[in-house]
C-alpha cells in the first residue's frame, strides 16, 4: 500500500472539488484508489479504479440518501463492468425459477450489501472474486444437477 499526502492551497475556501484520477491506466487496471480530502474538520472521500476516474468531493456531511444512492449506483457499475461480477448477477437471474425467487434473490443479494456497508466490512478484491465464483459454482450445480432442489 502506497500513502501520498499533499497540500493544496486555494485563494478562498472551495464547497466542491472536482477530481480526475487517471492512476488506473498506468498501474494493474483493478487496483483501487482512494483519495480522502480534508478541510476545516469536514472531510470526504472518492474511490477510483478503471470504471470510475472521475468524482466530485464535498466538504459537507452527505445526507444517508446521497450516500446510499451514490455506493449503491457505484456497486451497480462496477459488477456490471467486470465480468465476474457480470457472472455471479447472470448466475443468479438464472438460479430462480420463478418472478418470486427472483425477486427474493434479489432482496437477498441487496440487504448483504446493506449489512455489509453498514458493519463497514471492506473485504479484499480477491476475497469477493473468490465468493462470486464460488456462489456461481454451487448455483451451476444445484440448476443442472438438482433441478428440483428448490433451495
Amino acid at each position: 500500500m502506497f500513502v501520498c499526502e499533499c497540500t493544496y492551497e486555494f485563494p478562498a475556501p472551495v464547497e466542491t472539488i472536482s477530481v480526475e484520477c487517471r492512476l488506473s491506466r498506468i498501474t494493474v487496471p483493478n487496483h483501487v484508489h482512494l483519495l480522502r480530502a480534508y478541510r476545516e474538520g469536514k472531510t470526504d472521500q472518492a474511490m477510483f479504479d478503471v470504471s470510475f476516474e472521475k468524482a466530485e468531493l464535498r466538504f459537507r456531511p452527505p445526507t444517508a440518501m446521497e450516500t446510499a444512492v451514490r455506493e449503491i449506483f457505484a456497486g451497480v457499475l462496477r459488477a456490471g463492468s467486470a465480468v465476474a461480477g457480470l457472472l455471479f448477477l447472470f448466475a443468479l437471474a438464472l438460479a430462480s425459477r420463478s418472478w418470486r425467487e427472483l425477486g427474493l434473490l434479489t432482496a437477498a443479494f441487496l440487504i448483504g450489501e446493506g449489512v455489509a456497508y453498514l458493519i463497514r466490512w471492506d473485504p479484499s478484491p480477491r476475497f469477493i472474486e473468490a465468493a462470486m465464483g464460488l456462489t456461481v459454482a454451487y448455483l451451476a450445480v444445484e440448476i443442472l444437477f438438482l433441478p428440483a432442489a428448490g433451495s
